[in-house]
This record gives structure tokens, sequence and C-alpha cells, in this order.
């Protein structure tokens, strides 16, 4: 499983309906070469969040600095995919 956290596009952000400009950075998540969500920072590297591209549903890591709120997100890709077989 390849998980890849990627500048995200325009079309990609029109898709989410996410406005680039509430967000300190915004990357596409892919697994496997497709795009399944939007990781969001707000504050120079803290209040980060994930946003499924299926459910549209946002999900807060609170207080995890950036590194540590990716390696969260990681993990849980990881779980739900491998779920999923």
């Amino acid at each position: 499983m390849t998980i890849k956290f990627k500048k995200a596009s325009q079309k990609e952000l029109a898709e989410m309906n996410i406005d680039a400009m509430d967000f300190e950075a915004v990357e596409a998540v892919e697994v496997n070469g497709q795009t399944v969500g939007t990781f969001v920072t707000t504050e120079e590297g803290w209040g980060c969040q994930y946003i499924d591209s299926k459910t549209g549903q946002a999900l807060d890591f609170g207080d995890a600095d950036y590194s540590a709120a990716k390696n969260q997100l990681r993990k849980m890709i990881k779980a739900i995919y491998a779920d999923a077989k």
C-alpha cells in the first residue's frame, strides 16, 4: 500500500469544496494513486484535520502538531484499507 501526501490541485480543492485560503497548508492524501481525502493545517502546523473525500467528514487531530497528526493519519489509513481487503 502506498500512501502519499501531495499539494492539492485546484481541481481537487473544488471537488472537495475547500477554500485553500482558509488553511495554512492543504495536501491531497492518496492511497495507491487514488485521492481519498485532504489533510489541512490551520495554525502554523497546529490544528490539523483530515477531510474524507467520500463522506466529507472532518477528523480533527486536536493539539497534535503537523508531524504527529500525519503519522496518526498514516496509521489510520493503513488500518482502514487493510480491513477493506
